[in-house]
């Protein structure tokens, strides 16, 4: 290898590690999140959540970008929002408890919209359980 190549080959290793810790943070987010859920305790404090609904009660009021999904991306956290559902949810039910959790948006409006589209192209995580309801696929096991 050249120099010229090695230098490709250094900023294509470059963007690959920032993409994995992107990636990384994200799946921290969502590991935050259900530790939350589960009452395991708040990983930025170390103090212990005794139920599941305190973990709820601290985000139900919470501001963009200070819940649960503030740095989660939108697809994962509607698919946790259908998952922990226990029937099917209306697109802006799903905008609602993203924005309780404190997915940062704006507008609530432009986010159904967003939201809507999203769901109807990523078929394989998102199901349409009748008109305008939506799902998610049952886990293999689960």
């Amino acid at each position: 290898m050249n120099a010229e190549q090695h230098a490709r080959f250094y900023e294509e290793v470059q963007a690959d590690i920032a993409r994995l810790e992107a990636e990384l943070e994200e799946l921290r987010a969502v590991a935050n999140y259900h530790r939350l859920k589960a009452g395991l305790g708040n990983a930025t404090s170390g103090r212990a959540e005794t139920t599941i609904a305190a973990a709820e009660e601290r985000t139900s009021d919470a501001k963009p970008g200070s819940g649960p999904f503030s740095s989660i991306k939108q697809v994962r956290a509607a698919e946790i929002v259908l998952r922990e559902s226990s029937k099917p949810l209306r697109t802006s039910e799903i905008a609602r408890r993203l924005i309780e959790g404190g997915y940062p948006a704006l507008d609530a409006a432009r986010l159904k919209t967003s939201l809507f589209t999203t769901m109807t192209r990523k078929k394989d995580v998102f199901v349409k359980a009748g008109v305008g309801l939506w799902t998610v696929p049952t886990r293999p096991g689960g």
